[in-house]
Order: C-alpha cells, then structure tokens, then sequence
C-alpha cells in the first residue's frame, strides 16, 4: 500500500445518509493507477493521468468521501496530495476514492488564480476611478455653484 492520507469534509456520512454536522476526518492509503483503473474497470493510460486513487482497507472502517465531500482536501500532514472528485464508493466497501492530483494541475492552479486576481484587481481599479470620477464631478459641480 501506498501513503496514508487523511480526507477531512462535511459530506454525508454515509450512502443516503444525513450532512456531517461537524468535519468528519477519515483515514485512506494510496493505490496504484493500475489497481484503481482495475478496480474501476477503466483504461490506465489516459483516465487516470491526473488522478490519484485511495482506499481504506481496513475491514472494521471501510472509509471513503460521499456525496457533499467534493473539493474536500487529500492530505498527508500539511501538504495537499489531492482534492476529492469523483464520488465513486460512498458506502461501498471494494472501491477506491478518486482525487484530483493537485500537483499535476500546479500550473493550472496558478493560472487560474492568477486569472481571477488581475480580474478583482481591474474590477477594484475600476471601481477607483469610477468613485474618483464622481468626486471630480461632484466637486466640479460644486465648483459651479459657488
């Protein structure tokens, strides 16, 4: 078995089950991509490149993220490993749990936050001179006036 990880979320409980009223940590390992497409019944090349597999299989836990756990973060202490994205076991105890692997999106990652900074920075500039613009009106027009 690979390394163990940790999946925290406020997803249900189990298959049908009620929302987590607190966040709920469970415990899995990593599998190989050819296991977990074998067990998914998936093609390894290609479906599972920039995906990470874990189980738990622990008969007495048998622990997976269920539905409301998605983007919930697969960690190994404090570094991100990858976020739940596909809901596939939820209660059922043969099949793994699927994540994105967050390293090999880095660089999507950073252009996405790259992409939405400079678009709040242009909304916040906007809005800037937009309240600078009435100022300069409002003064002008007072200006008028006196």
């Amino acid at each position: 078995m690979g390394l163990k990880c940790e999946v925290m979320g406020w997803g249900r409980m189990f298959w049908g089950g009620p929302l987590a009223s607190y966040l709920v940590y469970i415990d899995v390992q990593l599998i190989p991509a050819e296991r977990c497409a074998k067990l998914l019944n998936v093609p390894v090349i290609g479906a599972m490149d920039d995906l990470l597999c874990a189980m738990d299989e622990e008969n007495t836990t048998k622990q997976q993220p269920c539905y409301g756990d998605w983007g919930s973060p697969l960690m190994h202490g404090d570094i991100v490993y990858g976020i739940v994205s596909n809901i596939v076991g939820c209660g059922s105890a043969n099949l793994p749990s699927v994540y994105t692997d967050v390293y090999k999106m880095v660089d999507w990652i950073e252009d996405k936050i790259e992409t939405f900074s400079a678009g709040v920075f242009y909304f916040i500039d906007s809005l800037v001179l937009l309240a600078a613009a009435f100022a300069h009106l409002g003064s002008f027009v007072l200006f008028d006036f006196v």
